[in-house]
């Protein structure tokens, strides 16, 4: 089963949060404060359900004289969120170049999508990122995320992994070197709910006296499981107390993504 067909299903029914609102308000804070220009063409790889660039578009759509959104996913029931005034792309394929779009946008973006990439894909579209941006790439991933700590087991299909299908989080040298020296970072913000981070040897405690997440989508299969027995629930109450409380083991604090702007570098300038 493919990472779309999750998606696919996910798109459906997404909760505008409190911590995706202000997402999106650090993410207008850096288009307002970075692009003077007359004109906004925009390109936003991994789109989803727009809920990102729907409303970054109400927000700017008078600001500019023209303003052009482009969007790009690999669902298309994610596309179909999407406002009939931007361009559309459907990704099919593993790797996917757009080289009729290279060197066209003022700013292109990626949100919540790096993580999910394995490592030859993240690298191969940071460089399309590169070519198709003519100035700006607005990146938001997760921060500092411990992985362990969502870390479910799919009872259909033996899954173990990632919740959410996360493959990797990021600390301030692995976001900050997203393009090498083709793209400098400006500036960045934290911003949405706070993660709390355990030491890692209190979730494997945890996991073997069997605290698990007990309702979730399997990133895999797609299956809804529900584990949520009495039995299960307190387990989770007691081991939770023992490992995971804050009042009793030591916590780092944290906003859970970043959201850093980058600007090309000219590499013949360099030399």
């Amino acid at each position: 089963m493919s990472i779309k067909k999750y998606f696919d299903k996910n798109w459906k029914n997404i909760n505008f949060s409190k911590e995706k609102k202000e997402h999106i308000e650090v993410i207008l804070y850096f288009i307002e404060k970075y692009l003077n220009e007359k004109n906004l063409n925009y390109f936003e790889f991994g789109c989803g359900n727009c809920y990102v660039t729907n409303f970054l578009y109400d927000r700017l759509k008078d600001k500019y004289e023209k303003i052009n959104f482009e969007v790009s996913d690999i669902s298309k029931v994610g596309l179909s969120c999407c406002s009939n005034l931007f361009k559309k792309i459907l990704v099919k394929e593993k790797k996917r170049s757009f080289t009729e779009i290279y060197n066209s946008k003022n700013l292109v973006s990626s949100f919540e999508v790096l993580e999910h990439l394995e490592d030859d894909l993240e690298e191969f579209y940071c460089n399309e990122l590169l070519k198709i941006s003519k100035d700006y790439i607005l990146i938001g991933v997760p921060y500092q995320e411990s992985l362990e700590k969502r870390n479910v087991i799919c009872k259909s299909c033996a899954y173990d992994g990632h919740i959410y299908g996360h493959l990797r989080s990021y600390d301030m040298d692995k976001f900050s070197s997203l393009f090498g020296d083709k793209a400098k970072l400006l500036e960045y913000k934290l911003c949405g709910i706070i993660e709390k981070d355990f030491n890692k040897s209190n979730y494997l405690l945890a996991k073997e006296m069997n605290y698990k997440v007990l309702n979730f989508i399997c990133p895999s299969c797609t299956q809804e499981q529900n584990d949520i027995t009495f039995m299960n629930r307190i387990i989770n109450k007691i081991v939770g107390t023992l490992f995971l409380n804050s009042r009793i083991s030591k916590i780092k604090e944290h906003p859970f993504w970043i959201v850093g702007i980058f600007k090309k570098v000219d590499l013949n300038e360099k030399k």
